[in-house]
C-alpha cells in the first residue's frame, strides 16, 4: 500500500473557533494503527483501519498421502483480522480448533497430519475484520504413496 503525506494536527482547542494548526508529514510505515513518520517519530492513528490482505503463499509441490502438510495463510490488517479455514467438505476451523487430523495452528497455519487422498480439494482461507475481508483458495492434490 502506498503511503502519502498526511496532515498532522499540532494544536487545537475544541472550544476554539479558529482552524487547527497543522503540518504536512510524509508517512513511512503504518503498523497496527501506529504511523511512523520523519526520523522515526511515531503517531497513534485513532480510527485507522486497513482491510485484510493475504500474502500469496509459495507453491506446495508434491503432496503424498500419510505425510503432513501445512497450508499458510499470512494476512495482515488493522484491526488484526481473524482467520477461518474452510475445508473441501465445508467445515469451518478457526485458531486452535481441530477436526480429526486437521488443526489450525499459530498465525493462521492449517496443519493436516497423515493425509489421505479423500482430503484432496480446495481449502479456503478467509481473513476478516471490521475493515473488510480477503480470501485465498489453495488446491490440495494428494498423490498415492509409491510402493518402492
Amino acid at each position: 500500500m502506498a503511503l502519502g503525506p498526511v496532515w498532522l494536527v499540532t494544536s487545537w482547542v475544541l472550544s476554539d473557533t479558529s482552524l487547527p494548526s497543522c503540518i504536512k508529514v510524509p508517512l513511512r510505515k503504518v503498523t497496527d494503527g501506529v504511523a511512523t513518520y520523519s526520523r522515526g517519530s511515531k503517531l497513534t492513528i485513532v480510527g485507522f483501519t486497513e482491510p485484510p490482505v493475504i500474502t500469496d503463499p509459495p507453491p506446495l509441490g508434491l503432496i503424498v498421502e500419510n505425510e503432513t502438510v501445512t497450508l499458510p495463510c499470512m494476512c495482515h490488517g488493522v484491526p488484526e483480522p481473524s482467520v477461518t479455514w474452510i475445508t473441501p467438505h465445508r467445515h469451518s476451523l478457526t485458531g486452535g480448533s481441530r477436526l480429526a487430523n486437521i488443526q489450525v495452528v499459530s498465525d493462521g497455519l492449517l496443519s493436516i497430519r497423515r493425509l489421505t487422498r479423500q482430503q484432496s480439494g480446495d481449502y479456503v482461507c478467509l481473513c476478516e475484520s471490521e475493515a473488510g475481508s480477503d480470501s485465498l483458495t489453495i488446491s490440495l492434490r494428494v498423490s498415492c504413496k509409491s510402493s518402492r
